[in-house]
């Protein structure tokens, strides 16, 4: 590890009672090593035993510390020809590829309000360029913008650039 990547060594205890009878009293350790670059590197030590007979488990983790994802740490694509007329966009019923949409139902109908809102939250979040430029009509994207559920870390990026063309007031 380079120099200065290391931060104070901070350690939570706590002591449980569980698992099959007979109960035995279990004690883990998580230990913060080392954080850089809002990754943290940890250990977590369990110790179980009763009577003499004691056992200590150390595992290893590595975690992201970030509080959220924010426009810094996580791409969010906004072509520069998504407004091109010559463009073909999508229209009615669409399946949403596995990058996008990875769990449920990957269909949605986008002349349906409420399913082009889940549409295209999900292409905005996850979407790659392509996929943003076909999903993503931005006059209807402007239209729903007021009323879209979307992370903070897509409205800090698209709201500037729909307020800088004109799309929203």
């Amino acid at each position: 590890m380079g120099a200065g990547l290391l931060t104070a060594r901070r350690v939570v205890t706590a002591t449980t009672v569980g698992g099959p009878p007979p109960f035995v009293p279990s004690m883990w350790t998580l230990e913060l090593l080392y954080e850089w670059r809002g990754w943290a590197v940890a250990q977590v030590t369990v110790t179980e035993g009763a009577a003499g007979e004691v056992a200590q488990t150390r595992v290893p983790l590595i975690v992201s510390r970030a509080p959220r994802p924010t426009a810094r740490y996580r791409r969010v694509s906004v072509p520069d020809d998504i407004e091109d007329p010559a463009l073909v966009k999508a229209s009615g019923r669409v399946v949403l590829p596995p990058h996008i949409h990875w769990s449920g139902d990957p269909v949605y109908d986008l002349r349906d309000r409420r399913d082009r809102k889940g549409g295209y939250r999900q292409a905005l979040a996850e979407g790659l360029d392509d996929d943003v430029r076909y999903f993503i009509d931005v006059a209807c994207l402007a239209d729903l913008w007021d009323d879209m559920p979307l992370p903070a870390y897509v409205r800090d990026v698209w709201g500037p650039w729909l307020r800088e063309r004109g799309w929203l007031d």
